[in-house]
């Protein structure tokens, strides 16, 4: 109808945008937080060298912020590129203030830049498979 106000919590078929990314962000730290503490304890028993860590720390991160985007863009159903790479930069902007907040230095580097397109390219890719599994979910086969 001509005139006809819609509200943010209308759109996409009654699900918030916003509450869709909180939803992956939560989702996606608290899966990264658990996959953390599992190599922690893992490096209390075993020898693990030092350059491997560093590779399952990036290799959780970044499959963290791809599930992140992933889970916020199946709860929105629409947008899923979008809330997708929101999701990632949001992810990524977390993490980088934690990291401020238990010591650690930031400067304006290329590195920086690089760490948040990297995290809107896996909240997009998470986004946009989120929304195709979503909408194959919602197919129903046509029997003849």
């Amino acid at each position: 109808m001509a005139g006809e106000v819609i509200h943010a919590k209308e759109t996409a078929g009654g699900k918030s945008p916003i509450a869709a990314v909180a939803v992956g962000l939560i989702f996606g730290l608290a899966a990264a937080a658990l996959a953390l503490l599992i190599i922690s304890a893992a490096a209390v028993f075993y020898d693990i060298p030092e350059h491997v860590m560093n590779i399952l720390i990036i290799v959780i991160s970044a499959a963290s912020m791809f599930f992140a985007g992933l889970k916020a863009a199946a709860k929105n159903q629409k947008n899923g590129l979008l809330i997708g790479v929101v999701t990632g930069l949001l992810y990524s902007a977390i993490t980088l203030a934690a990291g401020l907040m238990f010591g650690s230095s930031i400067g304006f580097s290329p590195e920086l830049i690089a760490d948040f397109a990297v995290a809107a390219a896996l909240g997009g890719l998470g986004g946009v498979a989120g929304i195709n599994m979503a909408g194959h979910k919602n197919r129903k086969r046509k029997h003849k």
